[in-house]
This record gives structure tokens, C-alpha cells and sequence, in this order.
């Protein structure tokens, strides 16, 4: 045992000793890369004097996985010089050529502009949102030679591009319009439209489909003239042939943009190359022309539909009918929901909330009510939305005992009016000699769910304690 003991103990001291050894090696590396690494800080004046190419928008000159060396000098960059620089909001710098400088007049300080080599356009929509220019703190340092190849190492380390190739064509692409939708629900457009421009990396063929999601992302910008080149000249770059979805995603951004004009002049271009506007073309130019006040055109857009045998749907209808009560024409508006019934069409919610708020909007509160009541002869169920239009009116008309009714229903499950139509309410009934009504209502209110606020509810209470209703 006195043998054996001491032999294991001699093994395990040398093990100590080559751990120690190890720990000290690694650590005497780890220091040494770190002090050349800030020699040459120093030395070239760039906070990162080595970066790796990661894509191939500077081809033929730069291929993916080239190693540059960067150096940062005082000089002012000139057009033609490739430089690194970084962009708000992104963490990884971009390698591309400055093509145009700007100096500033007042100060002297150079601002550039930058494009990829192998890009179609300049480096702006990649910018931050509203960034026309570069300027010095972007800039991380000028690239002064290269070595081809030697980084791919450290792409395949961070990418395992192993697992994207494993993937077909179809969900290659899939898996990146996903990072496209992702990166813009973000609100990071620039990426979204770089993942489009780099989806080659992916071994993956731009199509329409992917074209579509860039498209969709890139008009959070409201940027015109940046939709207009990604529509017309990307599509183009990447024989891309657009299609119905291109057109109903460009239309609906220009007009979110408020640019009414350039949305239906999209229509007519996309007419010309054989693209034929489907009922959401029109429905979402019919919406924005009626927002804008613009109602012949808007009118006009309707009866070019019919003329086209292109028929509305429901949301179109909708749309025409909110025209009307915004209009004051709620009786042509409730003659529409018999068109709509003819042509197989059913009115909804939100038609029939419309033409409710229409009637009593206009005066006609008994026809509200009859519309109301209808309802519930045929079978339907009011949502809602109705409910809470029927006690808000009811309450401005006066009609408290109706307007009780209904809010004790609603309330029962959990659908509660506005807190002024609340306060109306309880004015209402507490201005009623010997009624617990408004205790009940009260009641109620103490059981919502989420609950009203202290502050809510102490305006409730002081409403009722006037009249000493409260308990």
C-alpha cells in the first residue's frame, strides 16, 4: 500500500505540473496575441487592424473569407479608396469603395459615400434610416493588402454553413425570408435588405418570393425613391419577374407613405407588363383615395373594378360603406348590404357597426335601433364592437334605460364602453328618482377584468355619491 501510495501521488504531481505547465503556455499566448494585437492598434491607428471579407458584394476584387489589413491615417479618404466602416444599429462592418466625397464647407471635414463592388446601388439603404453620408467616426480604417482565403476558417467556425447547405433550394430560401420578416418586425430594415443581397452565401437563387419580403420590409422606410429603385431596378438585376403580391406590397407602401399618385401609377406600369390588379389593388388604392377626401377618384377606381369584372369582397365593400357614413348617406350605405347579400356576399361586425354608427351619427336613431334589433330577429350575435357603439350613442341620445340594458349584457362578459361613456352612463341613471341601476352597473364595473383604475373608479363613485347612490 506504502508503494502504491507514493506512486500515485508522484502521478498526480506530475499531472499538476503539466496542468500548471499548460495554464501558463495558454495564458503566455492569450498575452502575447492580445500585445500584438495592440501594437498593431497602434500602429496602423485602426481599433480593428485585421477583418474578414464575410460577403461577396466586393467581388472579383475581394472574395469571401479574404483576410484584409486596414490602416487609418489623418489624410482625407478619396473616391476609389476601399475602406471598413461601421453603420448604427449593425454590428458587423462593411468592406466597400468609396465612390463620391463630400467636404463640408464649414468645418472642412470629408463625408463619403460607398458602394460594393458587386452591388447594383450605393450603400444608402444600408445606412442608418436617413443617412446620406458617412462620416469620419464610421470609418474604421482604409484596406492596404490582403491575404485570399485565409479567413474562411473563422466563417466556418461562426456559420457552420454545413447546416444551411444540408438544406433544398425551397427551404434555403424559406429559412431566409423568415430572417428578412424577422429582422424588419425589428425594425432593421438595412439587414433585412442586406440577408436579400447576400442570400447568395446561402447558396440560394433569389425569386420572387424572397424579392417580395425585402420589398415588404424596405417600405417601413417610407423611403420613395428607395422602394421605387428596389422595385424597378433590383427585380431587373436579379431577373426577377414580378408578380401580383409585388404589386399589392409596393401600392399598399406608397400609399401608408401617403404618396397616392405614385401608388396608382404603380397599377398602371405593372398593367403594362401584363400584371393584372386584383380586388386588393383596388381595394387598397379605394381606401387611401377615400382617406385623402379624394372621393371621384376613389369612386372612379370602384366603377374601373366593375368595368374590369374585377368584384369587390367584403373588405372592399366595407371600405365603400365607410365612405358613405363619413359621407352622412347611411341610407345608401344600408342599401349596399342588400348588393352585397345579392352577390353572395355577407355583411360582417364591422359592416354592421358602420351602418349603425352611420344612422345614429346622422340623426336617425330609431332606424339605428331597428337595425340593431334585426340582429337579433335573424339570429346574430352582436360582437363587441357593436355593443359598445349602441351604449355610447344611446347615452348621447338619452335613452339611459336602453343603453342600461344593454351595458348590463355586455358587461356580464366583460365588455365594457370607453370610461366617458361610463361616466355618461352613471350621470344618466343616477339622475333617475329611487333606481338601483346604476348600483348594479357600479357592480359590475368593480368586476372587470383587467379592473379600472383607482382613479376610474374613485370618478365613478363621485358620480354616484351625488345623488347618494353609491354604497
Amino acid at each position: 500500500m506504502g508503494w502504491a501510495g507514493e506512486t500515485m501521488d508522484s502521478i498526480k504531481s506530475i499531472q499538476i505540473r503539466q496542468l500548471v505547465s499548460q495554464v501558463v503556455s495558454l495564458g503566455m499566448i492569450v498575452t502575447s496575441a492580445l500585445i500584438i494585437w495592440k501594437a498593431l492598434m497602434c500602429f496602423t491607428g485602426s481599433e480593428s487592424p485585421v477583418v474578414v471579407v464575410l460577403s461577396g458584394s466586393m467581388e472579383p476584387g475581394f472574395k469571401r473569407g479574404d483576410i484584409l489589413f486596414l490602416h487609418m491615417s489623418k489624410d482625407p479618404i478619396r473616391a476609389g479608396e476601399i475602406v471598413v466602416f461601421n453603420v448604427d444599429g449593425r454590428e458587423i462592418p462593411i468592406v466597400h469603395r468609396v465612390i463620391k466625397v463630400h467636404e463640408r464647407n464649414d468645418t472642412g471635414e470629408v463625408d463619403v459615400l460607398t458602394k460594393g463592388d458587386n452591388n447594383f446601388g450605393d450603400d444608402r439603404l444600408l445606412y442608418a434610416h436617413g443617412q446620406l453620408w458617412l462620416h469620419r467616426h464610421h470609418i474604421m480604417g482604409r484596406a492596404v493588402g490582403f491575404l485570399p482565403y485565409v479567413g474562411w476558417v473563422t466563417i466556418i467556425m461562426t456559420e457552420k454553413p454545413i447546416v444551411k447547405l444540408s438544406l433544398p433550394q425551397g427551404r434555403r430560401e424559406g429559412f431566409v425570408v423568415r430572417i428578412i420578416m424577422l429582422y424588419g418586425k425589428a425594425g432593421m430594415v438595412n439587414q433585412a435588405v442586406d440577408t436579400f443581397y447576400n442570400m447568395h452565401l446561402f447558396r440560394c437563387s433569389c425569386t420572387v418570393k424572397s424579392f417580395n419580403a425585402a420589398l415588404k420590409v424596405l417600405t417601413q422606410t417610407r423611403d420613395l425613391n428607395a422602394v421605387h429603385l428596389f422595385l424597378n431596378e433590383v427585380s431587373k438585376k436579379f431577373s426577377i419577374e414580378r408578380d401580383i403580391f409585388s404589386l399589392n406590397i409596393a401600392i399598399k407602401g406608397f400609399c401608408d407613405m401617403g404618396f397616392l399618385d405614385s401608388a396608382y401609377l404603380v397599377m398602371i406600369e405593372m398593367e403594362k407588363v401584363g400584371i393584372r390588379p386584383d380586388v386588393i389593388t383596388y381595394t387598397t388604392l379605394i381606401s387611401a383615395f377615400y382617406k385623402e377626401n379624394k372621393f371621384e377618384i376613389g369612386n372612379g377606381l370602384w366603377n374601373l373594378m366593375i368595368l374590369r369584372r374585377c368584384y369587390p369582397n367584403l373588405t372592399t365593400f366595407n371600405v365603400r360603406i365607410q365612405y358613405l357614413i363619413n359621407k352622412t348617406l347611411p341610407w345608401q350605405a344600408n342599401k349596399l348590404t342588400s348588393v352585397m347579400q345579392r352577390v353572395g356576399i355577407e355583411p360582417d361586425d364591422m359592416t354592421f357597426n358602420l351602418i349603425i354608427k352611420g344612422f345614429f351619427q346622422a340623426g336617425f336613431a330609431d332606424m339605428a335601433k331597428n337595425i340593431y334589433f334585426s340582429l337579433h330577429r335573424k339570429g346574430y350575435k352582436p360582437n363587441c364592437k357593436i355593443y359598445q357603439t349602441m351604449v355610447h350613442y344611446l347615452c348621447k341620445t338619452g335613452d339611459f334605460d336602453l343603453a342600461c340594458t344593454l351595458s348590463k349584457y355586455s358587461m356580464s362578459k366583460n365588455w365594457f364602453p370607453s370610461v366617458d361613456t361610463v361616466c355618461k352612463l352613471l350621470e344618466g341613471l343616477s339622475k333617475k328618482p329611487k333606481d338601483v341601476e346604476a348600483k348594479t352597473i357600479m357592480e359590475l364595473i368593480r368586476k372587470r377584468v383587467p379592473p379600472f383604475s383607482v382613479k376610474e373608479i374613485g370618478t365613478f363613485e363621485n358620480i354616484l355619491s351625488r345623488t347618494g347612490k353609491v354604497d
